[in-house]
């Protein structure tokens, strides 16, 4: 260090030198000395001020010394940010070299409103030098200002420079101060919950030296054999060792000794106290004892009482880490108020993908950077909410932290007080964080299962009545044209009327396909022809911006079920997929047809039986689906198109189509990556031809009908259309009435067509009570709708036909030539 002057220094310099010495060897604090650091430099050279200003870990200037500067200046500065033209010390900072300059007046370095700031506080000059450490940190910088403008001489130069140096070391030697005593502290923490772990674990842990003396055993030798801690230490282990068990267990600790990494545990008996020998289950590790000669340390466990149970742990651990270690949730302690995580175990590696350390040096940032921003609310309430908690109180929270593989992962967490602040208030949690995504996952698909099977309740019930109102205006459409001359505009609108039915019947059996209550018609057919028809006549609809490309296997691709619906969904599919692609300006629509083998792991996913399904995919690459878009891509009435352009109803139909047909529907999707629906049926061989319906006229003929049905409307539009196909017909509204009328004269009626459901007595009742009357009577049941009776009951019951509502003329016309044989 250069004294001021030059190499000629008087004893006054001297002085000055030693005083400064003596206070940077001092334990004055870092403000003080780095005052008395400035003071020195003002002594040395006249009409200079001295300042210290430190960059804080924000990198803004906060905290140094500044005793000659006006105080008010010094605060001003407090908190700015160094930076090009922030001043002589902000600009010093960048560079990471000197500034000098010479009037602040006037040089750029010093705009507003730094300038004013300065000129307000009489300073015109100021040469700031930077303090930077060994690896390359910028401490902050040493300025020296005066009163006018001046430029520095050399020795003002090497002064500056050398109260720089000295301000440099003053920081660093009370950083690492501070930081040997957090660790310090942060050691002694760690010592006091291992120490007051082993007391108070239930197992027996001893430190042994090679040959069986003990160094350390852990107070709970007293519970467990009713020897003191003192009694034990410094005895030799193997004099309580049954005498049979010594030989192996001085092998197994020598083994252990020599190679830390062997495992398990091992057995031997050992006298208590009483005299008796209680049989001890211990693992062993190999460790260096405090002076430096090998050693193992001991967990040992009493199983005398317990040798039938299962072993809930091979190992105890010694130290705090490795018991924490081999909990499979994550434990940690939590600051309340700054959201900091203090400790965490290893288990959140698992758990996020992240180390502890990583978690520990991101501070508060780590909780509110990977937080589920719609969780934000609900954990800073949660947290807000201790104040006023008992210690002892258990409490919980729910929230999604974010993976380090961009995953959100579910986690529910329980806790309790640990600490508390000086006025007695909650300021640290210890609690347990787990997993439980997948359990959400579960609890999520739950909920959907029970909500779509509501609401397919609520369509059934809706369908029952529907059904019976459809049935009456079909059947007197049906009758009014065969009255209406042809080319008439009452035929046209009675045609009308007819179609309207007709399409309001499908509607209702899409909504009982979804619901699934209603059976498909079970049909088989080649599946590739019916996927080609439909793209032929979806490609003339498709945009020119919308490349259709089919990618087509498997000509036996085979299914059993209803072509007409499954077309349906394909067609439905292929809409949505165009629709999608609008948004980016077209795209490419596939749709695939093959085979895929499910293995049990998969097709526990899928939730159906294992083996082999054609598989029907398709797939777009439009704008894709949110996961909360996702997430209700099945609900019914659900849809993100503008009024007017959807239902709604369209993917809740698929889902339940191909659930009634033994298959299943998933959707994968992503914002950006377009969407794919992949569809699974059972596949068959080829096992017949697609069905082909020939329009013939519907049969007359002879017989006497009973029609049963408690809707007088319905049985009086049956009757109607009965007596035009030939028969003769009586109604019934009742299943007792229709019962004492058979009673009356049981070969009187060739045939009865009763309702289902009627309040009194129910179809099903009337067909057994029918067939204890009369053995053969011909038997037909109806209904418009029947959670529980379908044809595969109707036949166990003994009854000839099951025919859904609303039954055309011609079905119906077609069951009686079946079942009423002429006489």
């Amino acid at each position: 260090m250069t004294p001021p002057g030059g190499p000629d220094v008087d004893t006054g310099g001297l002085a000055l030198l030693r005083r400064l010495l003596e206070v940077v060897e001092g334990d004055r604090g870092l403000d003080a000395t780095l005052a008395e650091v400035a003071l020195w430099v003002e002594r040395a050279l006249p009409a200079c001020l001295g300042s210290v200003l430190l960059v804080g870990e924000d990198g803004a200037f906060g905290g140094g010394a500044g005793p000659s500067l006006p105080e008010a200046y010094n605060r001003a500065i407090e908190g700015l940010r160094p930076g090009e033209c922030v001043g002589s010390c902000g600009t010093a900072v960048v560079r990471r070299t000197p500034v000098i300059v010479e009037d602040i007046a006037t040089d750029p370095l010093w705009p507003e409103p730094f300038r004013s700031l300065a000129l307000r506080h009489g300073l015109r000059a100021c040469w700031s030098h930077p303090m930077i450490t060994a690896d390359g940190r910028v401490l902050g910088t040493f300025a020296v200002y005066r009163l006018r403008p001046a430029t520095p001489t050399e020795a003002e130069r090497r002064v500056i420079e050398d109260a720089a140096r000295l301000a440099k070391l003053v920081i660093e030697r009370d950083r690492a101060r501070a930081e040997g005593e957090a660790q310090r502290a942060r050691l002694a923490r760690q010592e006091a919950q291992f120490r007051e772990m082993l007391d108070n674990v239930s197992d027996v842990i001893a430190v042994l030296d090679v040959e069986g003396g003990i160094r350390y055993v852990s107070p709970s030798t007293e519970r467990v054999f009713g020897r003191t801690v003192d009694e034990r230490i410094g005895r030799n282990v193997f004099e309580h060792i049954h005498p049979d068990d010594r030989a192996a267990t001085a092998d197994e600790l020598r083994r252990r000794t020599r190679d830390p990494a062997l495992g398990g545990t091992f057995t031997f008996r050992y006298r208590a106290a009483d005299g008796a020998y209680r049989t001890i289950e211990s693992t062993g590790r190999a460790m260096a004892l405090e002076d430096g000669t090998p050693g193992i340390v001991v967990n040992g466990r009493d199983i005398t009482e317990r040798l039938a149970a299962e072993r809930e742990l091979a190992e105890s651990r010694t130290m705090l880490s490795r018991i924490l270690d081999a909990t499979p949730d994550t434990i940690y302690r939590l600051d309340l108020a700054t959201w900091r995580i203090l400790m965490v175990t290893p288990a959140i590696e698992r758990l996020l993908g992240v180390t502890p350390d990583e978690v520990l040096q991101a501070g508060a940032s780590f909780l509110r950077d990977r937080l589920h921003p719609d969780d934000a609310a609900a954990v800073a309430a949660h947290l807000a909410s201790w104040q006023g908690q008992p210690d002892q109180v258990v409490r919980t929270v729910d929230f999604r932290l974010r993976h380090a593989n961009g995953e959100w992962r579910c986690l529910t967490t329980r806790a309790v007080v640990l600490a508390r602040d000086g006025e007695g208030r909650p300021a640290e949690t210890v609690g347990v964080a787990q997993d439980v995504t997948e359990r959400r996952s579960v609890e999520r698909r739950l909920r959907e299962t029970e909500r779509m099977e509501a609401l397919g309740r609520l369509a059934g019930g809706v369908a029952h009545d529907f059904n019976n109102l459809l049935a009456v205006i079909l059947n007197h459409a049906e009758l009014a044209r065969l009255e209406l001359a042809a080319g008439t505009s009452a035929a046209a609108g009675n045609q009308e009327i007819l179609s309207a039915a007709r399409r309001a019947r499908d509607l209702v059996r899409q909504i009982l396909a979804f619901s699934r209550r209603q059976e498909p018609v079970r049909e088989p057919f080649a599946l590739r022809p019916l996927v080609e028809e439909s793209l032929r006549f979806l490609r003339s609809s498709l945009p020119a911006t919308v490349e259709l490309r089919p990618l087509l296997e498997g000509d036996e691709a085979w299914v059993e079920g209803d072509a007409a619906q499954l077309q349906q969904v394909l067609l439905n599919l292929c809409t949505n997929a165009e629709y999608a692609m609008r948004a980016t300006g077209g795209g490419v629509l596939t749709v695939r047809l093959g085979r895929r083998a499910l293995d049990a792991r998969s097709a526990d996913e899928w939730r159906l039986p294992a083996g082999t399904y054609v598989d029907l995919a398709v797939e777009d690459t439009g704008a894709g689906m949110t996961p909360e878009v996702l997430e209700r891509v099945f609900e019914p009435f659900f849809t993100t198109k503008p009024v007017g352009e959807g239902t709604g109803m369209g993917l809740a139909v698929a889902h339940g189509v191909l659930q009634s047909h033994g298959g299943a529907i998933r959707v994968q999707s992503a914002p950006g990556r377009g969407t794919r629906f992949d569809m699974l049926l059972p596949g068959g061989g080829r096992t017949g031809e697609m069905p082909a319906a020939v329009a013939t006229a519907a049969p007359r003929g002879k017989g006497r009908v009973l029609v049963v049905d408690d809707e007088p409307m319905v049985a009086r539009a049956t009757e109607r259309v009965l007596r035009r196909l030939g028969y003769s017909a009586e109604v019934a509204t009742a299943g007792p009435e229709a019962l004492d009328r058979v009673r009356r004269d049981p070969a009187f009626f060739d045939l009865v067509l009763t309702d289902l459901t009627m309040p009194r007595m129910t179809g099903a009742a009337l067909a057994r009570a029918l067939r204890e009357l009369r053995p053969g009577l011909p038997i037909v049941i109806c209904t418009g709708y029947s959670e529980s009776f379908g044809a595969d009951e109707a036949r166990r019951h003994g009854v000839d036909a099951y025919l859904a509502k609303p039954i055309e003329m011609r079905e119906l016309a077609d069951t009686m030539a079946r079942l009423i044989v002429p006489a």
